[in-house]
């Protein structure tokens, strides 16, 4: 059976502190598709809870007709490095991909996942750091 398209998928919740209409989501996840040669699939959408991957989930269920995902950002991927681990496995052995519209970045095989993951820890690491206005006037 011949794989088609590929399903967008946003959030009605903030993304890394900032709430992105739906919208505004969408328009990305189409236009980078559309600049990709990607056929678009209406988008997912998440529910508002936290920590809810429900929707990416129930996207799972399509992965042997369709190509991949699109998610509008990597900062939506859940902050547990198990989780997303999880669902990198989950996507790639059905045959899949999972791409990121505003970064524009792609996994696409196990070796890809490095690069994502990197990103995800740096995330984490500056999330720690703690700098006072005062200090970054400073110099």
């Amino acid at each position: 059976m011949k794989r088609i398209g590929w399903r967008g998928y946003n959030f009605s919740r903030t993304i890394d502190g900032s709430m992105i209409p739906q919208r505004v989501q969408n328009l990305v996840i189409r236009n980078y598709c559309q600049l990709s040669n990607l056929t678009y699939l209406l988008s997912a959408t998440e529910y508002a809870i936290s920590n809810s991957y429900m929707m990416l989930y129930s996207i799972f269920e399509e992965l042997k007709s369709i190509e991949g995902i699109v998610m509008y950002s990597v900062h939506m991927l859940p902050e547990k490095a198990s989780t997303r681990n999880e669902i990198y496995k989950q996507i790639l052995e059905k045959g899949a991909a999972l791409r990121f519209a505003l970064e524009e970045l792609v996994i696409l095989s196990e070796r890809d996942i490095a690069a994502i993951e990197e990103l995800m820890v740096c995330k984490e690491l500056i999330s720690q750091v703690k700098v006072s206005p005062e200090y970054l006037l400073k110099k």
